[in-house]
């Protein structure tokens, strides 16, 4: 039987253990054959990809947090339509995501990509990066007869080392958030961190002899949400900014983005900083109890700012530490 952990390089800057058990799956897709008199008669293989899946242990480094190669959230500020796989027309980059486990296995993805990014928690009793996903497809120039274009497994002289590994970089501290220049929103305490929530939607791109060679970005979006706590901000700013009523309230039809602001939400280090741009205060609740909060669970989320009719804004910035 074969144990042992692993150490995960994506796109060369971004080294991480992970807090689980990392899981590969190999499964190639597959098309049936059928007649009226047989039923199923054959399965035959229309696309080869691995997906991976594992929870970094969550320090905050420039390689993962920044805004080059081996970020995880890599689509702040990508067009739609973009590849996800970094095709251009006239230009193809592939990305690697390496596996180095302490059985002296190489495993590599010649060409992936993120395609589940992870939660953020800003907390100060919880690590920072959530689940991630990547997808790993044949490199741009492979073809299914050549070795090396999908998935490799390779033997390597001796277990992984990581010198640059310091467990200060992981980081379990307060945050707090500005709702940039809204009344009450200027520093939200909370109640148990802020949890923020990324989404990329994607369409598949094929072609009759290879297959999936491209996945291109449909949509981009996120969501933080915190249950505040403290003098501010009120039950009263809080239904205030959702703008339900009055003359100040948003008409059916209406856009959120009369309403829309950076969050800003930092560290107690004053350098680890998450922003989401042009955000607006789409939900709030409330509790109501004895022995319970008043104000419940709060949520922004962000639209897309146009200038001059170009989506020149990102939608979110991380600033690592």
């Amino acid at each position: 039987m074969i144990y042992g952990a692993a150490k995960v390089t994506w796109n060369t800057n971004g080294i991480f253990y992970t807090r689980d058990p990392i899981e590969v799956s190999i499964d190639p897709q597959v098309f049936d054959i059928s007649t009226d008199a047989h039923g199923v008669i054959d399965h035959r293989v229309s696309n080869h990809q691995v997906v991976v899946r594992c929870t970094p242990e969550g320090r905050i480094t420039a390689g993962l947090f920044g805004t080059g190669a081996g970020t995880l959230w890599p689509y702040g500020n990508y067009a739609i339509g973009s590849s996800i796989f970094g095709i251009t027309e006239n230009h193809a980059t592939d990305a690697t995501l390496v596996i180095d486990s302490k059985d002296l296995k190489l495993h590599t993805l010649h060409n992936a990509a993120v395609t589940s990014m992870p939660t953020i928690t800003l907390s100060t009793t919880k690590t920072v990066i959530g689940p991630v996903e990547f997808t790993g497809i044949r490199t741009n120039s492979g073809t299914w007869a050549a070795d090396d274009t999908l998935y490799s497994v390779d033997e390597v002289g001796s277990a992984f080392v990581d010198s640059g590994f310091a467990v200060t970089d992981i980081k379990t501290q307060v945050y707090t958030g500005v709702w940039t220049a809204i009344t009450g929103f200027t520093s939200i305490s909370t109640y148990d961190g802020w949890t923020i929530e990324f989404s990329v939607d994607t369409v598949d791109v094929e072609v009759d002899d290879t297959g999936l060679i491209d996945r291109r970005i449909s949509n981009v979006s996120a969501m933080a949400r915190c249950i505040p706590v403290g003098s501010t901000p009120t039950v009263t700013q809080i239904a205030r900014q959702q703008k339900l009523q009055a003359t100040a309230g948003y008409a059916r039809g209406m856009t959120m983005g009369t309403n829309a602001a950076d969050l800003v939400i930092t560290g107690a280090d004053a350098t680890t900083v998450v922003t989401l741009k042009n955000a607006s205060l789409k939900s709030a609740g409330y509790r109501f109890g004895s022995t319970t909060l008043r104000v419940g669970e709060i949520g922004f989320v962000t639209t897309r700012k146009l200038t001059a009719g170009a989506a020149t804004d990102p939608i979110w910035t991380i600033t690592p530490a």
